[in-house]
């Protein structure tokens, strides 16, 4: 398949769920190779994951969307129409995207077919079956399609600033301790804090982030450990921030789908506990990444989880201590 008039470039609708946006980065970046030099490469995506594309030199213009809506504003198809892309592929999209790039005029469209309104593309693909990576297969066999050379498992290289305001403070302390764990909770999780604990008693400092919806639980955990020993960054640390927090942790613990994903694509060793039904969509691009399925009826205890993260520990050579438990009565 061939672009016939590339006008002043292509613009790619990638996905907005964090996981899958990742999961597209090999296929976006094989097709940034395939657009002539004097054109560029667009992407249009929600606002969460805006810092993933301003981290990678090769996009060349991001367009803000507010999924929220019903339908593309006047001023997101002004901006679209602004770019005089010449032509549109939809990694992911829902009718108003559709719509709102043809009301901007781009010209040719293409995108999967597993909707009546793919009719208005000029090219559609089946998604098909993939036994291991999913999504990753089928974003990557999209680009071979338009010509794009697809390296599996091939992730590009994120030019990330320094992390944000709220973490420079503890810089100095926290990102060059030999022992740092990270952890990302949700609730309904395990009990966190109990593995937080034992790592802080083999020598370790901990760290804790999320959205502001999961503020009280690590408000919670943090309330039972030491306060020298434990951040809470929750709700405070962005995107940037946290593949700046991914490259510096000695290890890391997260129940979010999206940044477990983060976390494998930046080849940071960690753990992540999912549902059975909920496989992460990218499947295994790190062997540094484990993934901890939660089987029908299975409970998961701290005991489990830090039986794995100590194999793990020995495994990556990390300067665990020993012990050091409270004596009886202090």
């Amino acid at each position: 398949m061939r672009i016939k008039e590339w006008r002043n470039g292509l613009l790619v609708r990638v996905p907005d769920k964090l996981d899958f946006a990742l999961a597209a980065l090999p296929a976006l970046a094989a097709l940034k190779k395939i657009v002539p030099e004097n054109c560029g490469l667009f992407v249009v995506t929600g606002r969460e994951n805006i810092q993933l594309y301003q981290a990678l030199e090769f996009v060349d213009d991001i367009i803000v969307l507010d999924i929220s809506r019903r339908f593309w504003s006047k001023d997101e198809c002004r901006r679209v129409k602004q770019l005089h892309a010449g032509a549109a592929l939809l990694l992911d999209y829902r009718f108003k995207d559709v719509f709102g790039l043809k009301l901007a005029g781009v010209p040719v469209l293409y995108g999967g077919n597993n909707s009546w309104y793919s009719l208005f593309f000029a090219g559609r693909f089946s998604a098909g079956k993939s036994e291991i990576h999913g999504l990753l297969h089928y974003y990557n066999s999209i680009a071979k399609v338009f010509g794009g050379e697809v390296f599996e498992n091939s992730f590009p290289d994120f030019a990330i600033p320094l992390a944000a305001d709220e973490l420079t403070g503890k810089i100095p302390y926290l990102f060059h301790h030999p022992l740092l764990l990270s952890i990302m909770p949700v609730k309904g999780g395990f009990d966190y804090a109990k593995v937080a604990l034992w790592w802080i008693r083999h020598g370790g400092i901990v760290a804790l982030f999320g959205n502001s919806r999961n503020r009280e639980i690590c408000k919670n955990i943090a309330q039972k450990l030491p306060g020298k020993k434990c951040f809470d960054f929750c709700g405070r640390a962005d995107l940037f921030a946290m593949m700046y927090v991914f490259g510096f942790s000695s290890f890391s613990i997260v129940d979010d789908p999206g940044y477990a994903c983060l976390g494998a694509v930046l080849e940071a060793p960690g753990l992540t506990v999912c549902d059975n039904e909920n496989t992460l969509p990218t499947g295994i691009v790190s062997n540094k990444w484990i993934t901890f399925r939660r089987e029908k009826g299975q409970q998961i205890t701290p005991a489990s989880i830090i039986r794995i993260v100590h194999k793990e520990a020995k495994t990556l050579n990390l300067p665990l201590q020993k012990s050091r438990k409270r004596k009886k009565g202090r």
